[in-house]
């Protein structure tokens, strides 16, 4: 079967999951997009450039293609209506994929109606999405949650409590992530922890400077390891084994699965912007959700560094979510039995 995948943009963190589709037997996979952000040289699938239009990311180039394929996964996504003149074309061949539900709410009437109506079914990334469909009178056949996750090759847990002196900020430095909230939380208690516990911060983006400053007015030099941005497994697994727990205030994105697959619980606020991935958080379980207040994560980065073993329990719930849910292997194939059956 020839698949299509229309995602715009191919993401580092995607590579791997298009990789596995592609190897998965019977599957080959085609990924059309306007620009890679990311190794070109370890996309083992093939690749389709669809140069966009300013106006309508009209991919003229995709009206040549399309007939080549099995199936169509586009983006359900209104910034490409061409996607939606596909779905007039290919009826019962093209799949919607994308996050199915947000905040404008006549946006997701028309979203709803669309789904409702046409024949092209949809995967989102949440439970709680693909009931609100259900509810509106979406038939549960039309629907499918295929949660976010990332590749580790070696999912573990390091056993060393005495080791787990650190937290960790992980991915992009920006400013929906509120890490200056972690900042000021962790400065507020970092004297009353029985251990001295430091901070790494793997990742970079354009809040790294203001980051600083505040790191340097809350006198916090001393405890902070800027690592960058980093790919490398290896490296990555190495950093993990001295964390205690991964927190991101305001984000809940891959994160969440990249922390969970290294047996460390997440802490993050119960109002986190999120894709999906929160849905994978159990709080006092695998993680812990806080108020979004800098006093409410104080109180919790307190709980954590003083009762290590408490957060190893949270790690070993994480890692076995992870192993038991959310593996790329999984992920795959429950991917390619809906694509098989729609």
């Amino acid at each position: 079967m020839k698949i299509l995948i229309l995602p715009d943009y191919i993401m580092h963190y995607r590579i791997e999951l298009y990789n596995a589709i592609h190897k998965h037997k019977g599957i080959e996979l085609t990924v059309g997009y306007s620009e890679i952000k990311g190794d070109i040289n370890k996309c083992k699938f093939n690749l389709l450039h669809l140069p966009k239009s300013k106006i309508l990311n009209v991919q003229s180039k995709l009206i040549h293609e399309y007939h080549k394929f099995d199936k169509i996964i586009a983006l359900f996504d209104f910034h490409f209506p061409i996607y939606f003149v596909l779905s007039g074309l290919k009826k019962k061949h093209l799949i919607w994929w994308g996050i199915g539900k947000g905040n404008n709410q006549t946006v997701n009437l028309l979203r709803l109606i669309l789904v409702k109506y046409l024949p092209s079914p949809l995967i989102v990334y949440m439970d709680k999405v693909k009931t609100w469909y259900e509810e509106n009178g979406v038939s549960s056949n039309k629907l499918h949650v295929m949660g976010n996750t990332i590749h580790v090759n070696t999912p573990m847990i390091y056993n060393n409590l005495e080791d787990k002196k650190d937290f960790l900020l992980l991915g992009s430095i920006n400013s929906r992530k509120r890490y200056e909230d972690f900042f000021e939380a962790f400065a507020r208690v970092h004297h009353k922890m029985s251990t001295k516990m430091g901070i790494k911060v793997i990742g970079d983006g354009g809040e790294k400077d203001r980051l600083i400053s505040l790191i340097q007015r809350l006198k916090l030099q001393n405890r902070v390891n800027f690592i960058g941005f980093t790919t490398d497994q290896e490296k990555i697994q190495q950093e993990f084994s001295s964390v205690l727990a991964t927190v991101s205030p305001g984000q809940a994105g891959l994160t969440v699965l990249h922390s969970f697959a290294h047996g460390v619980p997440m802490v993050t606020y119960e109002n986190a912007i999120s894709g999906g991935e929160i849905e994978n958080i159990f709080h006092g379980k695998n993680g812990l959700f806080t108020k979004p207040s800098i006093e409410s994560l104080s109180d919790t980065l307190l709980l954590l560094a003083n009762n290590k073993n408490y957060a190893f329990e949270l790690g070993q719930n994480a890692l076995k979510h992870y192993t038991n849910n959310r593996t790329l292997k999984k992920t795959v194939q429950s991917f390619v039995d809906f694509i098989i059956h729609n």
